[in-house]
């Protein structure tokens, strides 16, 4: 008997997962991409351990996959379904009156807009900075 509320068991837990701010604001920074835990810590302005810890959850529900590279730990959302559901959230909070954006921003989670001096985005724009070489590898053409 109990197999049969296998499937309810899984989608609590994972709904669980879900059910903390912070954990919905990193989702909503993987959006943009993969992101290394330096470069969530630096945009949500808490400390890399209360991130990691929070990441942990959701990578124990599957929600997110993550690799190594040298020293820097990059995070993925597992499906991009999950935004599905989450949007659906977004529209039912609307439809109750609940979800208000605030100061006219389309998301009130939205921080792509703000600056980030992680090492990932300095690199960006280190890279973006220098002039790209022509086809025939030289500067001046």
């Amino acid at each position: 008997m109990k197999e049969a509320h296998f499937p309810y068991q899984l989608a609590a837990e994972v709904c669980e997962a879900l059910a903390n701010p912070t954990r919905l604001e990193i989702l909503g920074l993987l959006r943009e991409g993969e992101a290394c835990v330096c470069h969530i810590q630096a945009k949500l302005g808490q400390r890399q351990a209360y991130i990691s810890q929070h990441l942990n959850v959701l990578r124990q529900a599957g929600l997110v996959t993550s690799r190594k590279d040298g020293l820097r730990v990059y995070y993925q959302v597992t499906d991009l379904a999950l935004y599905k559901v989450l949007d659906h959230l977004k529209d039912l909070l609307q439809s109750l009156g609940y979800w208000t954006p605030m100061n006219g921003d389309e998301d009130d989670l939205d921080r792509a807009s703000q600056p980030c001096n992680c090492p990932q985005c300095q690199t960006k724009r280190e890279q973006m900075a220098t002039p790209a070489l022509t086809e025939q590898g030289s500067l001046y053409g």
